[in-house]
């Protein structure tokens, strides 16, 4: 079935295989994984109606939230578990967000149903759930402008550069310590240029969700996080933006 599935970028490939057992008394023994970490809040659908998810579609809708306490000024993961209420075949895409995002008691997400058939979410659904991200890192610190870099950190090799030349180039590069990434999160911002696309068609698209394998949520969660608290990646309202 993959072999004939053909192009893996094409909306006919191959997805994923749905496995149903005939027999249920049979099937695994192991109860699925359960999430250990304590949602800071619940997350609804509460419209006056039933949500209605087209077959092999998604829709956007504002959710409301429950929570006991005020959120922290954090970043957060909205994640569906095991306990949450969907229909079969509908779900929700982990997504990663600041809280500046979330408009007082009310979220925006995306409703994904992967089955050939329209499917109703009834209204008090419990959708997904918010969880606070863990991580050791650091918002992006201010540079110090004056520190230099160690000129000797330059290495041109076999550079035919008489070694006078060499020396004075070492010295000006180690001026411009802005230029450089010293470490990891380290990067710069293209702000001065504005990059235009034209398209023969202006309608926004959006590639659909990839699905994240359970055992990898928390290694996405925590880099996600580590993207945004280095300013290397933020909140998008585009509506070219994907849903992640």
């Amino acid at each position: 079935l993959a072999a004939l599935s053909g192009d893996p970028h094409t909306p006919q490939a191959l997805r994923s295989f749905w496995i149903q057992c005939n027999y249920p008394d049979a099937g695994l023994t192991s109860k699925p994984d359960r999430t250990t970490d304590i949602p800071e809040a619940k997350i609804k659908w509460d419209g006056s109606h039933a949500l209605v998810v087209p077959p092999r579609g998604e829709v956007y809708v504002d959710c409301t939230m429950e929570y006991e306490e005020p959120l922290k000024k954090d970043i957060f993961v909205v994640e569906t578990t095991v306990d949450d209420q969907l229909p079969e075949g509908v779900f929700i895409p982990p997504v990663v967000l600041p809280s500046s995002a979330i408009n007082k008691d009310t979220l925006q997400l995306p409703v994904h149903n992967e089955t050939l058939r329209e499917v109703a979410v009834p209204p008090g659904t419990v959708i997904a759930r918010l969880f606070l991200t863990d991580t050791v890192t650091k918002t992006r610190r201010e540079r110090n402008m004056s520190q230099k870099i160690d000129p000797n950190l330059f290495n041109f090799g076999t550079s035919a550069i008489p070694p006078e030349w060499e020396k004075s180039l070492r010295q000006k590069l180690a001026e411009r310590r802005n230029v450089f990434s010293l470490e990891k999160w380290d990067v710069g911002v293209a702000k001065g240029v504005k990059h235009h696309i034209q398209l023969n068609d202006s309608r926004p698209f959006r590639q659909r969700s990839r699905r994240i394998a359970p055992a990898d949520i928390d290694d996405v969660r925590r880099h996600m996080k580590d993207l945004l608290a280095a300013d290397i990646i933020k909140e998008s309202r585009s509506p070219y933006a994907s849903s992640h």
